[in-house]
């Protein structure tokens, strides 16, 4: 067959993928609240009844168990063994029904009086390994006498609960008490491998740095990744990636004197690149990122402010895999606090909280992008009061639905969980709302997860006693066994859902980012790999397509001529 050449640059774009969905009027829903599953630690210790509170949330895939993780009080004591705060991991079935809780304090030991020798631990994060089962939570953890401080503490778990190991990371580079603090964790599907980010004291020529520990799936370290920005103080991770074709990890956070900064490292804890963006006065926070393992780009956001008398913005930045940035997004008067993606599109969504004027004051805002960066749909949910600020997102795969909850003010209950579900195209599906405890109590969801037609929100309340303690507070959603209402869902327009193309990756061989490294050679064989990937993707739509990547390695494709 006679084959001619075209001219290609050393780069990839995404193919279109165009779907049409015509949406008719349709009759809303209510959905049907499953279940609400509480835990409360110990009581009746000084200073009183159980302050628990959950921060996050997983669910597994394989067996339908859902996990929620928070600190738990346990006690306090002085002069000899105590718990104070701990972790406390709870699992349950997909009926809500408790299957078991693991609770994690450091090893116990003693101290002089008057020292207090509890210590605390504060977990922040929570992964479930989709192949093995195993659950882990990392946080932080109180370093034990003599030094005050605290430490990364990485736990595992297996699906039975039994405790399988405990990694610890303190950093300290002189034998000091600095504070270590995890803050975000991640699992490579792939290799099992373990990787934990957060910030991490490196002495006085750099303050804080990111430090990013990999572990295997023993729990044996394999390696530790520090970054400190060009200020060479206080630089915070908050937010960890992994891309399961190649297993890049990407860490983002805020850097000295200004901005976001997000890190790329091959799976061997090597960097690849380091991508800085700072809005326009420097003051800006990160609050998520989010990977889409189809096109290889990083997605970030979080709050960036314009100026003292002017406020703050969403800002989401848009980064392809060598680094280069794509695109920025800002939506104005408020902070972005969490960020999904959809895998099928490439479509981004971004929610938290949105001064609304003075009649709403502060409100759910939900913003969607295609994957060029340019804005489908703003949903905005006001709960009847003046304070409502979205904590968490997650997106169905399966549906396109999104699902946003965080915290809403009512008079006539106070403050709630309220999750608002929403389709592709930004209509609003249904709200629930739920509190737990008495009139004018805080109750306060912070994390949420989907799968197999539920969802999952947890959080904090006071169903318990009241009085001033608080309880975890996990409620089960059922979006396939919906309630029909009468009303009828305002429509909009007919949306195209479709992957855009509109960026090509790694169009020069080397990032394009902020700051270089000298790893360029790294990142043209990283751009190779990501390209001969994506034409695989490519190669399985329309099996006439052949390309001798040879020939695309030096500029040149061959294509069968028709």
């Amino acid at each position: 067959m006679k084959r001619r050449r075209l001219p290609l640059m050393l780069g990839f774009v995404v193919g279109v993928m165009s779907v049409v969905s015509l949406l008719p009027a349709i009759a809303s829903a209510q959905v049907v609240e499953r279940w609400v599953a509480r835990y409360s630690g110990p009581t009746g210790v000084f200073p009183g009844p159980a302050d628990d509170k959950a921060c996050c949330i997983a669910r597994d895939p394989t067996s339908g168990h859902v996990y929620v993780t928070g600190r738990s009080y346990g006690g306090i004591g002085y002069g000899g063994p105590a718990t104070g705060d701990d972790y406390a991991t709870v699992a349950y079935d997909a009926n809500g029904i408790q299957l078991w809780v693991a609770r994690y304090d450091r090893p116990h030991q003693q101290c002089p009086p008057p020292h207090w020798c509890g210590g605390n631990e504060r977990p922040t994060a929570i992964a479930v390994d989709p192949h093995s089962g195993t659950v882990y939570v990392t946080g932080y953890s109180s370093s034990g006498w003599p030094y005050t401080s605290t430490e990364y503490a990485t736990v595992a778990y297996d699906a039975l609960g039994n405790q399988l190991w405990v990694a610890r990371y303190d950093g300290r580079y002189d034998g000091s008490a600095h504070a270590a603090h995890a803050s975000a964790i991640a699992v490579d599907p792939n290799s099992g491998t373990v990787y934990v980010t957060g910030s991490s004291y490196g002495g006085t020529a750099t303050s804080y740095d990111y430090a990013t520990v990999a572990y295997d799936a023993s729990g044996d370290q394999l390696w530790v990744a520090r970054y400190d920005g060009p200020g060479h103080s206080d630089d915070r991770a908050w937010a960890i990636a992994v891309d399961p074709n190649s297993g890049a990890v990407y860490v983002t956070g805020e850097s000295y004197p200004g901005g976001y900064a997000t890190v790329a490292y091959d799976a061997g804890g090597n960097q690849l690149w380091v991508a800085r963006y700072e809005g326009p006065v420097g003051i800006d926070y990160v609050h998520g990122i989010a990977l889409d393992p189809t096109s290889g780009n990083v997605y970030v956001t979080g709050q960036s402010s314009r100026g003292a008398a002017t406020g703050a913005d969403y800002a989401t930045v848009a980064y392809d895999a060598c680094g280069n940035q794509l695109w920025v997004a800002r939506y104005g008067d408020g902070s972005a606090h969490a960020i999904a993606l959809d895998p099928a599109s490439g479509n981004v969504y971004v929610t938290g909280s949105s001064y609304g004027g003075a009649a709403t004051r502060s409100d759910y805002a939900t913003v969607a992008y295609d994957a060029c960066g340019n804005q489908r749909w703003v949903a905005r949910y006001d709960g009847a009061g003046d304070s409502d600020g979205a904590n968490a997102i997650a997106l169905d795969p399966t549906s396109g639905n999104l699902y946003v909850t965080g915290i809403s003010y009512t008079r006539a209950t106070g403050y709630d969980y309220a999750t608002v579900a929403y389709d592709a195209s930004g209509r609003q599906l249904w709200v629930a709302r739920h509190h737990g405890g008495p009139t004018g109590y805080e109750t306060n969801a912070v994390a949420i997860a989907v799968g197999s037609g539920d969802v999952y929100v947890t959080g904090y309340d006071y169903g318990r006693e009241g009085g001033g303690t608080t309880s975890y507070a996990t409620v089960a959603y059922s979006t396939s066994e919906m309630v029909d209402s009468p009303e009828v869902s305002p429509m909009g327009e007919p949306q195209e859902v479709r992957r855009p193309r509109c960026h090509a990756c790694c169009s020069n061989g080397s990032g394009s980012s902020d700051e270089t490294t000298s790893e360029t050679a790294r990142a043209i064989r990283w751009c190779g790999r990501m390209y001969k990937r994506l034409l695989k993707i490519e190669s399985r739509k329309d099996a006439q397509h052949q390309v001798d990547l040879d020939e695309v390695l030096t500029g040149e494709v061959e294509q069968p001529q028709p």
